[in-house]
């Protein structure tokens, strides 16, 4: 369902009507004609068809979804998280539970299934131009942030 409002606006003494449409949440939405389903987005004045890497973002988006999230077909128990486990332990003092903490960090399913972030994190990725980008922030909003690492 389309959400939107029509309000009349008057110049002089003409009256234009404006159409507002609120952006969904369920993306992305397709203009279908003649049997073929295009996806467009809004650049400037002017809608244009988007490209494959943008209609999957927006896949995702409608799925209320991130690309690190993803499950993929890839076992915990053909990597290993070397780095992880001594990184965490230097920065946090404590000790890396592969068991718990990889599930727990979103790194994998309880099945045993790496998500791309737990791919990402492991000493055998192979998501080629790929990297991980953070921030940290002191306190709860952005006006606080600390630095940067990637």
């Amino acid at each position: 369902m389309v959400n939107f409002i029509i309000s009349i606006i008057q110049e002089g003494n003409n009256n234009i009507i404006k159409v507002s449409v609120d952006s969904g949440s369920e993306t992305p939405y397709y203009y279908i004609n003649e049997g073929t389903r295009t996806a467009y987005i809004r650049m400037g004045n002017e809608s244009v068809q988007v490209a494959d890497h943008i209609l999957h973002e927006l896949i995702l988006k409608g799925r209320r979804q991130t690309f690190d999230a993803m499950v993929t077909d890839k076992k915990v128990k053909d990597v290993s998280f070397s780095l992880l486990r001594a990184t965490y332990k230097q920065e946090t003092r404590k000790d890396f539970n592969e068991e718990k903490d990889i599930v727990s960090f979103g790194l994998a399913t309880d099945d045993g299934r790496l998500t791309y972030a737990g791919i990402l994190f492991s000493d055998q990725c192979d998501l080629y131009q790929s990297k991980v980008v953070c921030t940290r922030w002191n306190g709860l909003n952005k006006a606080s942030r600390s630095s940067g690492c990637s």
